[in-house]
């Protein structure tokens, strides 16, 4: 009976300094940890009230996005597709193909 009580502590001690052993090995063998990027500093506003219809382009003048309100007052967010929208000769915007539509 002696002898079991005994294996017992012994046990008990191991464990505990397996423990701290594998815990100072970790801080040296564990990967480096992933934190948030800093946010953006940019700030995106109007000078003055936006007048709808509003095109959102991108870099190469493609038309990515609109903002128009519908003919019973209902706001209407649409995304085209990337491919590149032509302007005709008196300035109006071909709009690419819909790819997601939202309306309130």
């Amino acid at each position: 009976m002696y002898y079991c009580y005994m294996n017992a502590k012994l046990n008990l001690a191991l464990s505990i300094a397996a423990g701290f052993v594998g815990g100072m090995l970790l801080q040296f063998a564990a990967p480096k940890l992933v934190h948030a990027q800093t946010p953006s500093s940019a700030v995106v506003g109007a000078a003055q009230t936006l007048q709808l219809p509003v095109f959102v382009v991108n870099e190469s003048g493609a038309v990515v996005a609109s903002l128009t309100m519908d003919s019973d007052g209902q706001p209407n967010f649409k995304l085209f597709d990337a491919k590149p929208s032509a302007r005709s000769k008196d300035g109006t915007i071909n709009v690419p193909s819909l790819i997601w539509s939202a309306r309130r």
